[in-house]
């Protein structure tokens, strides 16, 4: 990840729509890049932002190899 100065987070949680795709509509859309890539930092970023109702799940390198994505 670019970063500006030297210290700060190596990582960025990237936050994708994919909607679109599944319903043949359209590319997947950005809709955030957050600093860190822990569990906490994608609660958070949950935290802060209304529920209408979708469908959560994650997906990482690290954990793609032992199964299906996370909740």
């Amino acid at each position: 990840m670019w970063r500006h100065t030297r210290s700060g987070d190596k990582y960025a949680t990237v936050v994708i729509d994919l909607t679109p795709v599944h319903d043949g509509a359209g590319p997947a859309r950005l809709l955030d890049m957050v600093p860190g890539r822990s569990k906490q930092v994608f609660k958070t970023w949950l935290a802060e932002r209304p529920r209408p109702g979708g469908k959560v799940s994650r997906w990482s390198p690290w954990t793609a190899s032992r199964g299906a994505p996370g909740r």
